[in-house]
């Protein structure tokens, strides 16, 4: 059995709630027209600091991963998918490079900057 770092999947989980309340207060103020300022004060550092965290949380879970360019095609794929369906029906407002699209990018160049040779940090 593996055993999981509960500090990283706690953080996750914070992470988690964190940015479905920020979604849910962007869907009420775009979709259902509730006046919530959340392009400033609270919420927006809200938002923020769940990007922040999935940010942070990715980029220490990719150290214990050894399938980073396959999970990062993948996520990448994901986030290219989302550009496509979110330009359907909104074209000129359609995602363009969104947090999937960064984690793919960051996860396929991490696995190549992992392999570099660190022979010369020793000296």
């Amino acid at each position: 059995m593996e055993k999981r770092a509960w500090e990283i999947d706690y953080l996750r989980g914070i992470a988690i709630i964190l940015m479905i309340l920020f979604h849910l207060i962007f869907d009420l103020t775009e979709f259902y027209n509730h006046s919530i300022p959340y392009l400033s004060g609270f919420w927006y550092y809200e938002g923020k600091m769940a990007a922040i965290l999935f940010i942070f949380v990715s980029g220490i879970s990719s150290n214990f991963s050894e399938r980073n360019l396959q999970r990062g095609v993948k996520v990448f794929g994901f986030g290219m998918l989302l550009s496509v369906v979110t330009f359907i029906p909104f074209p000129q407002d359609f995602i363009k490079f969104g947090i999937l699209h960064f984690f793919g990018i960051s996860m396929i160049i991490y696995h190549f900057i992992r392999k570099l040779d660190r022979s010369e940090e020793r000296r």
